[in-house]
């Protein structure tokens, strides 16, 4: 049993540490409008889109309260049902986080995704349950939707150059989550072992 007490708590550490190093997920869930389009392909008006956009929770620069940039190592898409994953260079894209003291849209929430040359989605809304903090983020869902910076989005994927865009009257969903890197998955899984020993050895006959 000491042994056991010993092993949890080296894993509630493990865990500790990997929820300190958590990574979070911009998403974007909303249906195409005009202009849609992959691998030169138009994309039907109405279509299903989601847009994943993983990065880490450290940002990369907070210029003034209210605003912080972070850089996506990842983003893929799910398009009518079927996955894309983009391919870009780190540095290509950027995450622009407003929250509501920022300057530039007082009272509201922007959370952006864009990159040089490439249009992106900026909606804007006036509500983020629970808050949020541009550069101390933690999981939201916003809501309220006020209309968007930039409603149209171009990556180039493992399907060919992909553009999907929103309509600006009917917006967008987003959230942003929370992804646990590998250790969490790991620590997790220790513990559930450990557990399961623990249970075979009180009920073994």
């Amino acid at each position: 049993m000491k042994r056991f007490f010993a092993c949890s708590l080296m894993v509630a550490a493990a865990l500790a540490d990997a929820a300190a190093s958590t990574d979070f997920s911009l998403n974007y869930f909303g249906v195409t409008s005009d202009d849609s389009s992959q691998d030169g392909t138009s994309i039907p008006t109405g279509t299903a889109f989601e847009v994943h956009a993983l990065f880490d929770s450290i940002p990369v620069e907070a210029p003034e309260a209210g605003i912080a940039f972070y850089l996506p190592t990842s983003i893929s898409m799910v398009l009518g049902g079927v996955t894309s994953t983009g391919l870009f260079d780190s540095g290509d894209y950027f995450i622009l986080i407003l929250d509501s003291s920022n300057p530039l849209f007082s009272g509201g929430y922007l959370p952006v995704l864009a990159g040089d040359g490439s249009g992106g989605f900026g909606p804007g809304y006036l509500t983020a349950v629970p808050p949020i903090i541009a550069a101390n983020l933690n999981p939201t869902e916003f809501s309220e939707y006020q209309g968007a910076l930039g409603n149209s989005f171009t990556i180039n994927t493992d399907r060919g150059a992909t553009t999907v865009t929103f309509s600006q009257e009917a917006g967008v969903r987003a959230t942003i989550t929370a992804v646990p890197e590998p250790a969490a998955y790991a620590a997790t899984a220790g513990l559930a072992l450990l557990g399961f020993g623990v249970w075979r050895r009180r009920f073994a006959v």
